[in-house]
């Protein structure tokens, strides 16, 4: 589709500009604008499937075998850093998310760390989280002390689930980076458990008399490695948010020189039009582009447009350099 915007709808305007939190981020710099890509959890979890497969073939020759064990060096390090991830998440200001949501959002990832250190095996020596402990072993105190465990992460998901699915697959739609992000963690999830199950399936399907030692250290490191991504996707997540929305306070301050601006309007995928912001800078003598994500959509191209014009001419009153092509 056709570009709509025109230079000569930047004309100054005696009214205000809008208030910092209605621009759009501008992630200027070619490393930020590489973390805040959408494809960074697709690399990331790229580099670590290569690594599981590694870590997986190479034990137990080279790696010990401990290394992948309960207790070992991948679950402690993936405790430690769903830890992290909750004191980014504390930390970090992130708009849109109230003190409730990153509360919800900390416990979930306090009881992911607890699922990962089997504390929920070590109230009944029996996993709370299968089925069999309610319908078979467990006995009615048992089972209360167990629902009552689990209560909190379970209003904390639905509470999350509640008030950011739609808005989240929106995102999903537009291809905004931290909702790319978290869409690998669920996928990460789902494959991870895959990975732990498949032992079993090959030998109760029939499909396998019993798993080669090598193959079942290869599902296993994987299950391990894809475990020790998922803190990170929701940092990575978390630092999104932040870059996506960080805008400086002039191109001057974030480093650039003789910035230009281009403005496309694009159908989406639900029939609505998005104004996407390409911004050139250039950076010690040489050129880079970024695309700014939309923060928005509309019903017409022309109220795209005239966002997208709004956001350039507000740049443009407040530097008083750029232009528009």
């Amino acid at each position: 589709m056709p570009d709509h915007a025109r230079p000569s709808n930047l004309s100054p305007r005696s009214e205000r500009p809008p208030a910092p939190v209605q621009v759009p981020a501008i992630p200027l710099s070619p490393s930020v604008s590489g973390l805040s890509s959408g494809k960074a959890s697709l690399v990331l979890a790229a580099v670590f499937a290569l690594a599981a497969l590694a870590v997986g073939l190479l034990t137990p020759t080279v790696m010990p075998s401990g290394f992948l064990e309960e207790g070992g060096p991948v679950e402690s390090g993936t405790i430690f850093l769903y830890l992290a991830s909750v004191a980014c998440v504390v930390m970090t200001r992130m708009p849109g998310l109230t003190r409730t949501d990153k509360l919800a959002l900390c416990i979930v990832l306090l009881s992911l760390a607890a699922r990962e250190a089997d504390l929920h095996k070590a109230m009944f020596g029996i996993s709370i989280l299968k089925a069999r402990f309610y319908n078979r072993y467990g006995s009615l105190e048992q089972i209360v002390m167990a629902v009552v465990t689990l209560l909190p992460a379970l209003l904390s998901m639905l509470w999350l689930i509640r008030r950011g699915a739609r808005p989240w697959w929106d995102a999903v739609l537009s291809r905004r980076a931290p909702a790319l992000t978290l869409m690998t963690f669920l996928i990460i999830i789902v494959l991870a458990k895959a990975f732990d199950r498949t032992p079993v399936t090959l030998v109760s399907t029939g499909l396998m008399a019993s798993v080669p030692a090598t193959v079942n250290t290869v599902l296993q490191s994987f299950e391990e490695i894809f475990e020790l991504m998922l803190p990170l996707l929701v940092m990575l997540a978390v630092i999104q948010s932040v870059l996506i929305r960080a805008t400086p306070a002039s191109p001057d301050e974030a480093g650039a020189r003789d910035w230009s601006v281009r403005v496309h309007i694009r159908r989406n995928r639900q029939n609505r039009f998005e104004p996407h912001i390409e911004l050139e800078a250039k950076w010690g003598g040489n050129r880079q582009s970024c695309m700014i994500p939309p923060t928005t959509d509309f019903d017409t191209p022309e109220a795209g447009t005239a966002h997208a014009l709004e956001w350039v001419a507000t740049w443009q009153r407040l530097n008083g350099q750029g232009r528009l092509e």
